[in-house]
Formats: structure tokens, sequence, C-alpha cells
């Protein structure tokens, strides 16, 4: 179940030595910065309720879009909930909200990360080398209408 982010759902993404937050944990500054810059950000919840995960699309400039997603614990528990939501989310952003290009980044060595987006219909564009905050390369995903 996707509804409408609120700031508090970040205090359930906690600074952890897992690399996997680590990587993506930088995103979650920015949640407030892609609200007011046109940006959409949502939250995903499972069936009992638990946050899964925050996401959203931030608008480079007509029809082209930069997607996102945090996962918390619980998230990465209920991987096929997470990704129907996600699918869900990214049709929603091609056939209501105008975007015409979806396009993501992936740290090279996060290799659940390239399954579940390939999952939801993007393919890889080529790799972005030392892009990461700590140089890491990153493999650059699309998806068009």
């Amino acid at each position: 179940m996707i509804k409408a982010f609120l700031p508090e759902h970040m205090d359930n993404f906690k600074e952890a030595e897992n690399p996997d937050t680590r990587i993506f944990g930088f995103m979650g500054n920015l949640t407030n910065k892609y609200q007011d810059s046109g940006g959409i950000t949502m939250s995903w919840f499972n069936d009992k309720g638990e946050l899964t995960g925050v996401g959203g699309a931030m608008p480079l400039w007509n029809g082209v879009g930069e997607v996102w997603l945090l996962v918390t614990e619980e998230g990465k528990k209920s991987p096929i909930s997470l990704l129907k939501d996600s699918k869900w989310f990214i049709e929603y952003l091609l056939e209501k909200e105008g975007f015409h290009r979806l396009q993501c980044s992936i740290v090279c060595e996060f290799t659940a990360a390239h399954r579940f987006i390939a999952s939801c219909g993007f393919v890889p564009e080529g790799i972005m080398a030392e892009f990461g905050p700590n140089r890491e390369h990153f493999t650059r995903y699309v998806r068009f209408r």
C-alpha cells in the first residue's frame, strides 16, 4: 500500500553499518528537497501497516525524472509486496504524471537492487564511474513510456 509521505516516516531509517543503507542513506536527506522542487515522495506500507520503504520521483526537466527508493528492514522481509507497489508507482508516474523517461542510479555492487529495478522494467543504460559520494561506480537504469 502506498500513502503520502510524512517527514516522520524517515525516523524508520537508522544510520546502520549495513553497506546497503550506507549506499542509499544519503538520499533520505533529500526527501524534503525533492518535494519542495516539485518531486513526488511517497511511503510504502505492508499489510500490517509497517513502513517498508520511502521513494519518489524528482523531475529533472519536462517528462524526465529520477526515481529512488529507500527500503526499511521490514521492506527487506516483504520484497514481493514492495515490488508490487513499486511497479504500480512506476506505472502511475508514466501514465498519470507525464513522465516519458524515468531513470535511477544503483551502486554497481548492490546486486539485489539491480534485480529489483530490472523487475520494474528498467534496463541498464551505462556505468557512471566514481559517481557516488564515496567515488563508488553506479549503473544508470532507464524506463520509457
